[in-house]
């Protein structure tokens, strides 16, 4: 897997989707291994949080989130929609991102939900989500630098007017990830950074469902056995410098 992250960003101001009960019955809704077989071909692993395997905060044991339809459908009942909910999904018009949207659609409706998926042009879709004109989104984040600050900023507002917009600077609990952040950033590389920033995906996305993840990405390569030197790192980057050349 490559350092990324397939999510759903969430209008956390949105009448439905911001209460962490009907995120927790969507996630739960969303059957993420049948994704990665159909639409990805393979090409992914489940995301159960927000950290992908690779990093020293990723947890094996995490599975917030197993596809269970009728705990989703008891989720949404106690969030006061005993007879479904109607949600709309915002993205652009990359084919993969499109496919997957309508593919979550498809495995969310036996938990009640009745997704419909508005992909449009990339300035219309770029101004909707710096809006946070919509309930929910697609997001592919790539890590632009392997350490979990680099994703665990994705439950927080920051300096993105995204997040800012759709509710990441005030929603209930953010005190308290932020403190967890602030804690992680100062603490030097180890087991108990590691576990504030664990501590930090536990509250922000299994408890509160902040950010609904999908998977992290996937990719393959057919590598001739003559090329050695590692030609390929954990961003399925190449790294032409590293590359060494045997013989026949």
């Amino acid at each position: 897997p490559t350092l990324s992250t397939f999510h759903l960003r969430v209008n956390l101001n949105d009448p439905v989707m911001g209460d962490p009960l009907v995120r927790r019955a969507f996630a739960m809704a969303i059957d993420r291994q049948a994704i990665i077989d159909s639409v990805l071909q393979g090409q992914g692993v489940p995301a159960d949080g927000l950290y992908p395997p690779g990093l020293s905060a990723f947890d094996p044991a995490s599975d917030p989130f197993p596809y269970d339809p009728e705990a989703a459908r008891a989720l949404l009942a106690e969030a006061g929609y005993p007879n479904g909910v109607d949600v709309t999904l915002r993205t652009g018009q990359i084919e993969t991102e499109v496919r997957v949207l309508n593919a979550i659609a498809q495995t969310a409706a036996p938990a009640g939900f009745n997704v419909t998926v508005n992909s449009t042009e990339r300035s219309l879709w770029d101004a909707d989500r710096g809006a946070c004109n919509m309930q929910a989104g697609s997001i592919a984040w790539g890590l632009d630098y392997p350490d979990p600050e680099n994703v665990a900023a994705l439950v927080l507002a920051g300096s993105s007017a995204s997040r800012t917009n759709c509710g990441y600077g005030t929603y209930e609990g953010v005190d308290q990830v932020q403190a967890l952040f602030t804690q992680g950033l100062a603490q030097a590389p180890g087991d108990e950074r590691i576990a504030t920033f664990r501590a930090l995906e536990q509250l922000a996305v299994s408890e509160l469902a902040t950010v609904i993840p999908v998977y992290h990405g996937a990719s393959s390569y057919l590598i001739n056995p003559r090329i050695g030197g590692a030609p390929l790192d954990n961003q399925a980057a190449m790294r032409f410098a590293n590359i060494t050349l045997g013989g026949m």
